[in-house]
């Protein structure tokens, strides 16, 4: 039996969702790799064959790769003087995501999150963003010396090489799903910090601005550039189209846009990654909601996670394993 681990790279925090259903084969074990206590026994997720896609930005690197790679692209000494900054692109982001919220309540419990992330006026304003960005040109100067510079300086959320290490001695496959602008910067990301070439077999689904030849690919195959990856609906349905057959889908994220991934099918357990210091994230949404609970990951199983019940979180990889029983 092989199980398939598939991580998402965009901004996001972790929750767990199960399907409704009979729960068989509870057992209990030592968390001593989770980080929220030391040996006491914690329950099990009711998981045999678990397929796991996690988040990049803000849930695999807690630093924030989506906008170093703008950074990189100004750092060039022949980009095109006449380029508009970047803060005019992030002005006309916010005028459409703000056009977009305003039909919505502004302090959002999260199950009106939920239904702002489905609206496909905040989806348009992510695809637009991206096509003014992609047609620019602000990506045609860039070299590959500026990239490994910014790169070097992401830093990774604790237990992510454990975990990558892990999945591989047990045959599990690990992808990486995220909005960022670019498959092949975060192939490039994870090179630069692979401690033992755990990550060259991982495939990667996230959007594509470089231009073609600039760094090295992935293995054949795994480098998946996609045009739709522009929402939380956008990785649920890349979810549903790339699992293996039979599979138990585990996500992880940390950005209110993955919302509907962690608390909707096909995930069985979702979890939302906290990280400190930023806006619109999961755990602080729940956080803010007196209706729903939150539920730290590497205490152990407490049943179907939900957006009217409890969402699992995590603040390490080390919490997966855990409640996996690795």
């Amino acid at each position: 039996m092989q199980l398939h681990l598939y991580l998402f790279g965009a901004v996001s925090h972790f929750l767990c969702t199960v399907s409704a259903g009979p729960i068989h084969n509870i057992i209990l074990a030592s968390n001593s790799s989770s980080s929220s206590s030391s040996d006491t026994p914690i329950v099990l997720a009711p998981i045999t064959n678990p397929e796991l896609f996690l988040d990049f930005d803000s849930t695999i690197a807690i630093s924030d790769a989506f906008r170093i790679l703008p950074t990189a692209a100004y750092a060039s000494p022949r980009i095109n003087p006449f380029l508009p900054g970047w803060d005019h692109y992030k002005f006309l982001y916010h005028q459409s995501y703000d056009f977009a919220s305003g039909f919505h309540p502004a302090n959002r419990t999260v199950a009106e999150e939920l239904a702002f992330q489905h609206d496909l006026l905040l989806r348009k304003a992510e695809e637009d963003h991206f096509n003014r960005i992609k047609e620019s040109g602000m990506f045609d100067t860039i070299e590959e010396p500026m990239l490994l510079e910014h790169a070097e300086g992401i830093r990774f959320r604790k237990g992510f090489w454990e975990l990558a290490k892990e999945a591989k001695r047990r045959g599990v496959k690990v992808s990486v799903m995220s909005r960022n602008l670019s498959t092949r910067w975060l192939r490039h990301v994870l090179r630069v910090h692979d401690p033992e070439d755990l990550s060259e077999e991982m495939p990667i689904y996230a959007l594509e601005v470089l231009p073609d030849g600039l760094l090295k690919p992935g293995k054949q195959g795994m480098d998946r550039p996609r045009l739709d990856m522009h929402s939380g609906d956008d990785k649920r349905n890349v979810i549903r189209e790339m699992k293996e057959k039979g599979t138990e889908v585990v996500f992880v994220g940390d950005a209110n846009s993955d919302l509907p991934p962690v608390l909707m099918e096909p995930a069985v357990l979702g979890v939302a990654a906290r990280i400190w210091g930023k806006e619109e994230r999961i755990v602080e949404l729940v956080d803010g909601d007196d209706s729903v609970e939150l539920w730290r990951l590497g205490e152990g199983w407490k049943g179907p996670g939900n957006g009217e019940r409890g969402v699992y979180y995590l603040e390490d990889f080390d919490e997966v394993q855990a409640i996996l029983g690795w």
